[in-house]
């Protein structure tokens, strides 16, 4: 199955199936993948399996060839597969103003640094800001990605405010990896006014998280 993919390093299984359709009982026979063999005899019309275990070391695709052999004849098939690189993403030059006051709008700086060969998959970035969830869809990462994540501070506590970020992809088998980072900000001391509107602020905005949750898991 030219398409089946594996993780590099992994072990996986390749089964064989013999059966002697001649008119001779085949003696002797020996079947192998690279250095790994198993000798067995076939009498007329008789039918075996074999598996084999198989750890891939090269990225990419591959090609096994299986052989099965004796003194009356020399049967071969190819396997082909690829092998993947389990992906990996790091959060890289972090970057964010340690206070804020009421009416600042903010940039959080940071590098998606893609340090695997093979590309992660459905990259979604999740920002938790207290309690307030935001979320960014990426696609496919084929190389490192600067991201500027523009925000209001009119929305945060009073001293400090819990900030996570969490970068959750897949690989091309559907597997799923995440990568996170904690971080505080803190906002300095506001009026009753102020205090209100941000009170409304975030419960709008909560509000907004959980129906945008709602639609993305519907």
């Amino acid at each position: 199955d030219s398409d089946k993919k594996v993780n590099i390093d992994e072990k996986m299984n390749i089964d064989c199936k013999l059966k002697n359709n001649g008119n001779t009982i085949l003696r002797a026979l020996k079947i192998c993948i690279k250095e790994n063999c198993e000798i067995m005899n076939l009498t007329l019309t008789q039918e075996k399996n074999i598996r084999f275990i198989y750890i891939p070391t090269k990225i990419g695709k591959n090609e096994i060839r299986i052989t099965a052999k004796n003194s009356q004849i020399t049967k071969s098939d190819i396997i082909k597969f690829s092998a993947l690189e389990t992906p990996n993403i790091e959060i890289d030059n972090l970057n964010f103003p340690n206070m804020l006051n009421y009416k600042d709008e903010y940039v959080i700086k940071f590098i998606l640094n893609k340090t695997s060969f093979s590309n992660p998959q459905n990259v979604s970035i999740l920002l938790y800001k207290n309690k307030i969830i935001e979320k960014w869809e990426i696609g496919e990462l084929t190389s490192h990605k600067k991201m500027n994540l523009k925000l209001k501070a009119d929305d945060l506590y009073v001293d400090n405010n819990n900030f996570k970020i969490i970068i959750i992809y897949n690989d091309k088998k559907g597997d799923s990896y995440s990568k996170e980072n904690s971080f505080k900000i803190k906002l300095n001391e506001i009026n009753i006014f102020q205090a209100f509107s941000m009170m409304l602020n975030r419960w709008n905005r909560v509000i907004d998280t959980k129906i945008n949750s709602f639609k993305l898991n519907n």
